[in-house]
């Protein structure tokens, strides 16, 4: 799960913040945030299940990444900062995989 990790380290960077805030139990707004940026990249792009991405992201439950996951996906639309944020994080994602 090398990948998952390096994933982490982009996304974090990206945001600012370090890897463990992704994984920690702070509900700090930026690492909310970043946390759920990531669930959804993990899901969509590295087709993970929500349940393997709980346990990368500090061991949380699926019901709490499923709420993440959707609600990102429902944002993606009408918040133009969520989207481009998703696309940056893909184009760099995918840079690393290339």
């Amino acid at each position: 799960a090398n990948y998952v990790e390096k994933a982490k380290e982009v996304i974090a960077s990206y945001f600012n913040i370090n890897v463990k805030d992704l994984s920690s139990p702070s509900r700090r707004q930026d690492f909310v945030y970043a946390r759920s940026i990531a669930t959804y990249l993990l899901k969509t792009k590295f087709n993970l299940s929500l349940n393997k991405i709980g346990t990368v992201l500090g061991g949380r439950d699926h019901a709490t990444i499923a709420h993440a996951y959707e609600k990102i996906a429902n944002s993606m639309e009408s918040d133009s900062n969520i989207k481009e944020d998703i696309n940056n994080l893909t184009s760099k994602l995918n840079k690393l995989y290339q």
